[in-house]
This record gives C-alpha cells, structure tokens and sequence, in this order.
C-alpha cells in the first residue's frame, strides 16, 4: 500500500506558489530590494491581502530581521500597510517583528 500524502498547502498562489511549512528564501545581489519584497510578502499574508496579483493564506507572521532594527522596519512595514489600504494598526494582531541586528547572532532565515 502507498500511503496518502496529503496536498500541498501554499502561502502564495501561482505563479509564485510559496508552500506553507517549506522553507523558501530570497536570494539576490545587494541592494535589489529583497527586504522590502520580503516585507510586502509579510504584510500581505498577515492581512489575508493579495501579493503580486496571486492570492495569500491569510495567516500570523513572524520576522526575525538580521539586517535592519524597528526604527527602520516598523515604518515601512506600516508604510506598506497603509499603500494597499488597510489600517496599519491591524498588524499588531497578526505579524510579529524581532531585530537581532546587534545580537551577534548568525544570520539565518527560516
């Protein structure tokens, strides 16, 4: 007997199709704008909103951050927000951010 497996969850619909409980990563030269891309992803799929044109899973988000702190990414993460139309402060319910800029720690994304 084969056993089921049961269908692949995404985050983000095609084209892009994200899988929920995967890890994905973004990867690209400096200073390209893979965080701010990241930070949209965030604020989408926290808000149930759409991405890019494809459908998001509505769902909590954490942000571990290595490269900025929350006097940087706060503001944009709001910023975000408010130019698709939604109140900011509905964030606070469904993302969580944490900057380990000073921490020392290695940078690794999950």
């Amino acid at each position: 007997d084969v056993p089921r497996v049961a269908p692949t969850e995404f985050l983000l619909e095609q084209p892009y199709s994200i899988p929920v409980g995967h890890v994905s990563v973004v990867y690209g030269e400096g200073k390209i704008g893979k965080s701010k891309l990241s930070q949209a992803l965030a604020v989408s799929v926290a808000l149930g909103k759409p991405f890019l044109g494809a459908d998001t899973r509505k769902g909590k988000v954490f942000i571990a951050d290595f490269e900025s702190d929350e006097r940087e990414a706060v503001p944009s993460l709001f910023k975000i927000a408010k130019g698709i139309g939604v109140n900011p402060t509905l964030l606070s319910r469904r993302l969580t951010y944490k900057s380990y800029l000073k921490t020392g720690h290695a940078v690794c994304y999950l």
